[in-house]
């Protein structure tokens, strides 16, 4: 028999039940149907990356029938065709249209990350030391000496 006529496994998300026994994953369903971008949608989100660069809510507002969830998924395709074609980006009104690349984290925001990280490192940390305390049967008290 040939390898494609073999039918292939379920797989877990693929609508048949997961290889660790959990519930499968609900089926993908389009809610609305997909919408282009129309060239006057395209030129307002130009304009907006010309007035407001990586400010995604301040372009939508600027577009007007998108949200900036969209905003943000068009410059994502936007910047990567734009690499692809190796052109520096749309010339808009003589300006050439190019996205501005993403700002650097605060010194705060690094500083948030980087607690949250050693917070979590030392709760798995504890976690690991009484999971060990009590498959030994519990630890010597500090300062007792065994005879």
């Amino acid at each position: 028999p040939d390898a494609l006529d073999t039918p292939a496994t379920p797989r877990a998300g693929a609508g048949g039940p997961a290889a660790d026994g959990s519930r499968p994953r609900r089926k993908y369903t389009i809610s609305k149907p997909r919408q282009q971008w129309t060239p006057i949608e395209h030129r307002l989100f130009l304009e907006g990356l010309l007035l407001h660069q990586r400010d995604w809510r301040a372009i939508a507002s600027h577009v007007g029938t998108k949200t900036s969830v969209q905003i943000r998924s068009h410059a994502q395709k936007y910047a990567s065709r734009v690499a692809a074609s190796g052109a520096g980006g749309e010339v808009l009104d003589g300006e050439v249209v190019v996205l501005a690349p993403p700002r650097r984290k605060t010194r705060e925001e690094k500083g948030r990350a980087r607690r949250e990280g050693a917070r979590r490192r030392g709760k798995a940390r504890r976690e690991e030391r009484e999971e060990r305390e009590e498959r030994e049967g519990g630890m010597v008290e500090a300062g007792s000496v065994e005879s």
